[in-house]
């Protein structure tokens, strides 16, 4: 029973999949690096010049 529970719990929480994000652009590469989670790949499509511009915390 406890088994049982513990399968039905995870699968509440859904499968986790690795997202493969293919990025061109410096604003694509920004929002790729922000939103990216444990087995994600970033793909360049192209070179890519950091502008060198941060974020800056609140």
């Amino acid at each position: 029973m406890a088994s049982t529970a513990l399968v039905l719990a995870g699968m509440a929480t859904g499968p986790a999949f690795a997202v493969d994000c293919l990025v061109g652009k410096e604003a694509e590469l920004r929002s790729a690096l922000a939103s990216q989670a444990n087995g994600d790949t970033i793909t360049l499509s192209n070179d890519i010049t950091h502008s060198g511009r941060r974020r800056q915390s609140a």
